[in-house]
């Protein structure tokens, strides 16, 4: 069996130590208790990178450390700097940022991880609109997730109030996050095109 090692708890460590930070700031510029939903989001942004070690320990193989550096920009950007220190009112563009940074990582996920489940050999264009298609459905269920936080918590995170108040439909803010998420898998293709170009120019030195 595989051992565990301190390397592996790098990223809780790194966290953590942001999490400390992230809630001093907040004490600081705020000076009010913290909300049942901020508290239950910070939770979960120390129990995501604390169940890397423990997946890794099961797989056979691990999770790219790429990966889980990505995963873990992507929860503290979204919940210490967006939810818990305000980010999403402070800047208009921070969610719509957020939802295709989670495209690119979504895509960099399944474009590593589908050809290894599937038994048999995928063409890189079905591989494409495979990805495509489930980086989509992903946009739309974490849409009814945030409908269903805002129906039993109480909250907006999906910008209701803001979009009435602003002139625009409430369906707006939902519609605009589900198409900015291919713009990641976009930015990851147009990198991975620009890597094989630069791979194939070296070759040919």
């Amino acid at each position: 069996m595989k051992k565990l090692s301190y390397k592996d708890f790098i990223l809780s460590i790194c966290m953590m130590i942001l999490l400390l930070s992230t809630l001093i700031e907040y004490f600081i510029f705020f000076n009010e208790p913290l909300g049942i939903t901020i508290i239950l989001e910070l939770i979960v942004s120390i129990l995501v990178p604390l169940s890397f070690p423990l997946i890794n320990l099961y797989l056979k193989e691990r999770i790219p450390f790429s990966i889980q550096c990505l995963i873990c920009s992507h929860l503290y950007f979204a919940i210490h700097l967006g939810t818990c220190l305000g980010f999403y009112v402070l800047i208009s563009w921070w969610d719509l940022f957020l939802h295709g940074l989670f495209g690119f990582i979504a895509t960099a996920i399944l474009y590593i991880y589908i050809p290894k489940i599937n038994k048999y050999p995928i063409s890189p264009l079905l591989l494409g609109i495979i990805i495509f298609l489930s980086i989509m459905g992903l946009a739309a269920l974490w849409e009814v997730f945030e409908y269903l936080s805002d129906l039993i918590l109480g909250g907006d995170t999906q910008k209701v109030i803001e979009s009435i108040n602003n002139g625009k439909s409430p369906v707006a803010d939902t519609i605009e996050d589900i198409m900015i998420t291919p713009i990641g898998l976009c930015i990851f293709y147009i990198g991975l095109g620009i890597k094989e170009l630069i791979n194939k120019h070296n070759k040919k030195k």
